[in-house]
């Protein structure tokens, strides 16, 4: 049986290239696909601030970001640098054969209020 690699990364569309540069052979796994569910929550954002998701393909794209998860990423995508879903050996040596790691960052800001 062929193992499929799981890899998408969601992050804003400024920084994609940085990413592709970041991680060496993402560029052999990924592309910027058209998921439905972030179009649609995303709706108004700034073409510039609106976030993107890389994946395999279309399909894997929206099955992992349904409605309910593009809702809540499109809510605090203001904060979110990236998210990376990946079953690659990318953080750990220790992620066990067809264990998914996600690795999430965010960026925290003083507030005045």
């Amino acid at each position: 049986m062929t193992h499929n690699p799981i890899e998408l990364l969601v992050l804003k569309k400024k920084s994609v290239k940085p990413s592709f540069q970041s991680f060496e052979y993402l560029d052999k796994f990924v592309t910027q696909t058209q998921n439905k569910h972030l179009t649609e929550a995303q709706k108004g954002t700034k073409a510039s601030e609106s976030l993107v998701v890389l994946a395999e393909s279309d399909e894997a794209s929206n099955f992992i970001i349904d409605k309910t998860v593009a809702d809540v990423l499109a809510k605090y995508g203001d904060v979110l640098m990236d998210l990376h879903i990946t079953d690659q050996k990318t953080y750990s040596k220790q992620v066990p054969m067809n264990q998914l790691y996600m690795k999430a960052r965010i960026q925290i800001t003083e507030n005045d209020e």
